[in-house]
């Protein structure tokens, strides 16, 4: 058993009692269609491993389109048999179930709280201002909708007062500009938040619990900050009406989506500062807080410290969703911790693809049995990063002998290069998971440190062979926006790849040029490592940002305010020429030439060709034999290990 002594006692929340300190909070679940089983296992799963208070998001308080399983709005009494379907089976293992009630402001074909802002979830548009009957009809759409989720047999609700949606748009000065008693000061401006609440009691019962997300800290936004946050959280708390305040400090889509979603690079406990400052203040109803909170350990520890009486968690439970049990039992080295890159679950819906994780393959596959192989082979497995990793562990829990053969001296391929730069240490999660879990087995030999040509891979014996080699950086500087080689690359003798620099520990000159060609977080972290070694950094980029293919989750906001002040920014060129110490750059928009001179060395951050020398030199050779992830079709920036685990898992479903 564990040493927990606070993460797993029980809480009481107006009339519930929570088995745990444990919120699954709300959270997308694209792909996923309201009320079919695929969603219902996607629950189980979760409140059988341990959940104590489980969210169930996007049931809007108002009727608006149901986009890949987003909204299925608890306004409308014909999902009431969807939600209860979700609400029973959370409750089937102990835990409580609360339903998420947005109002999507400014929502296509939806009036504003003021038409004078923009509502910045939804785009540029600007829709109308509402009228004094379409607020009061606004109160009552959360009192039915309130109504109907009791009949669902949930315990309470939830609704947002922040995070760029919601009702933030009365409360916050930065968006309502009213001039009526739903305008100006905070007494008007929180009226309606009080009024909803008030309403929903009178008509759901008062034993129908009611909670609201805040964002008390809206400074960074031009808004208000934490002593008017820690006011509204104290009113809504005296009011007698709400349960529960959760705290989402910062959070905001689109202008701050990195303390909204944090990535690796942010602190475990973003917000405790926030929810801190309301429990001191707050003492009557529990604040719950969260923001990156990876590790049950840091959630035990802010607990105990009094920064909050219950935390919340998405991605831990997207990665893992039997870590509450897990960890209850002590087992914490089998939790599959977050990696912190928000590709796999928050980017994949920004493209309206299913939800899903860089390395939880089952995700959308709940409660489906791994099948057996029907006939048990030898596979050989060449290269450890994700695909491999993920290919050697599907196959041989279906039973096939593994042999997973890698030429580092460490598995997690280009994973592991990537955990070796400032700010995402975190991605070291994935190989260590990876390799706890395969040593554990006795079907899997892993063999490191062994280069595999050819007349290797035949010795094995194998009656499969699956390709995983990956990709490595070519120093050619050839981008997307940049077809031809850099003249010089080759000759000059001092151009580089961030292989060259991690993994061989090349030495650089005290002033280095890094060209990033790709938009993702290795050009970026290279040029932030060699700069903190002391090196004169001149940053290229090809586009006209950092992190360009990453801009979605706001981390090329983080990654700019780390460069800032340690390097030297050119943004749109590219190198055309590397000779004698000077770079010569083109600006990709105007095509002007520009000399940088006394140039010790270059690192290229572009151009990612993949290694397939060894499966052309297999074909014909191997009567099995697959190629996969990089090692077939090179990505360059996000996407790449979510893709990479993926394709490893579906090869070894075929064998």
């Amino acid at each position: 058993m564990s040493d927990f002594k606070y993460l797993f006692s029980p809480l009481k929340i107006g009339s519930m009692e929570i088995p745990n300190r444990i919120m699954m909070s709300p959270h997308g679940v694209t792909g996923l269609k309201p009320g079919s089983d695929e969603q219902l296992a996607y629950f189980e799963a979760r409140a059988k491993g341990g959940a104590g208070f489980v969210g169930i998001a996007g049931c809007a308080v108002h009727t608006m389109h149901v986009y890949q399983g987003l909204f299925m709005t608890s306004r409308d009494p014909a999902n009431i048999p969807k939600i209860k379907r979700l609400v029973d089976v959370i409750h089937k293992y102990g835990g409580k179930a609360f339903i998420h009630g947005p109002w999507m402001n400014g929502a296509p074909d939806m009036p504003q709280t003021s038409k004078v802002v923009p509502a910045t979830l939804w785009g540029d548009n600007q829709s109308r201002e509402m009228s004094i009957d379409e607020i009061k009809q606004l109160v009552l759409d959360h009192a039915i909708s309130a109504a109907n989720m009791r009949e669902a047999g949930a315990d309470g609700m939830e609704f947002p007062i922040g995070g760029g949606a919601g009702l933030q748009y009365f409360v916050s000065p930065l968006y309502n500009k009213r001039s009526d008693e739903y305008g100006g000061d905070l007494d008007n401006r929180i009226r309606i938040i009080l009024e909803i609440a008030a309403e929903i009691k009178k008509m759901a019962g008062r034993d129908f619990n009611i909670g609201f997300k805040v964002n008390p800290d809206e400074s960074l936004l031009g808004g208000p900050d934490l002593e008017t946050g820690i006011e509204i959280c104290r009113r809504l708390a005296a009011s007698g009406d709400v349960d529960w305040i959760r705290i989402a400090a910062r959070g905001q889509k689109p202008q701050m989506t990195h303390f909204h979603y944090p990535p690796s690079y942010m602190p475990q406990g973003t917000n405790n500062y926030a929810s801190a400052a309301v429990r001191e203040v707050v003492d009557n109803i529990p604040i719950i807080g969260g923001g990156r909170m990876t590790t049950a350990e840091f959630m035990e520890q802010s607990i105990a410290e009094g920064q909050c009486d219950a935390v919340f968690a998405a991605r831990a439970f997207i990665v893992d969703p039997e870590w509450p049990n897990k960890a209850k039992r002590g087992e914490t080295e089998e939790i599959r911790h977050c990696i912190g890159d928000v590709e796999g679950c928050f980017l994949r819906s920004c493209f309206g693809m299913p939800v899903g994780c860089t390395y939880n393959v089952e995700i959308g596959h709940e409660g489906q049995t791994l099948a057996p192989a029907e006939k048990k082979k030898k596979v050989a497995i060449i290269g450890g990063g994700p695909a491999g990793l993920q290919a050697a562990l599907t196959a041989a829990q279906r039973g096939h002998d593994i042999i997973l053969v890698e030429k580092e001296d460490h598995l997690g391929g280009h994973v592991w290069l990537e955990g070796q730069l400032p700010g995402l240490t975190d991605r070291q999660a994935l190989p260590t998971w990876y390799e706890h879990q395969l040593r554990k087995l006795a079907n899997v030999d892993i063999r490191l440190e062994t280069e595999a040509d050819a007349d290797y891979v035949l010795s094995l014996g194998a009656d499969a062979v699956i390709v995983a080699t990956g990709a490595e950086f070519s120093p050619t500087g050839i981008s997307y926006m940049q077809m031809n080689a850099a003249e010089g690359y080759a000759t000059e003798g001092y151009v580089y790849t961030p292989e060259d620099v991690i993994l061989k520990g090349v030495e650089l000159g005290d002033r280095v040029l890094i060209f990033d060609g790709i938009g993702y977080v290795t050009g970026p972290g290279v040029a932030e490592m060699l700069a903190d070694q002391g090196k004169e950094v001149v940053y290229v980029n090809v586009d006209p940002m950092i992190g360009r293919s990453v801009q979605l989750l706001g981390q090329h906001q983080v990654m700019a305010l780390r460069l800032k002040d340690k390097v030297e920014f050119i943004p749109n060129n590219a190198p055309l020429a590397v000779k004698d110490h000077t770079v010569t750059l083109k600006n990709i928009l105007t095509y002007d030439l520009t000399e940088i001179e006394d140039i010790d060395s270059v690192v290229m951050v572009a151009s990612r060709p993949s290694r397939d020398e060894l499966y052309h030199a297999l074909v014909g050779k191997i009567d099995e034999l697959h190629i996969i992830a990089d090692a077939a079709d090179s990505h360059w920036n996000s996407f790449g290990t979510d893709d990479a685990t993926k394709a490893g898992h579906k090869v070894a479903l075929a064998l």
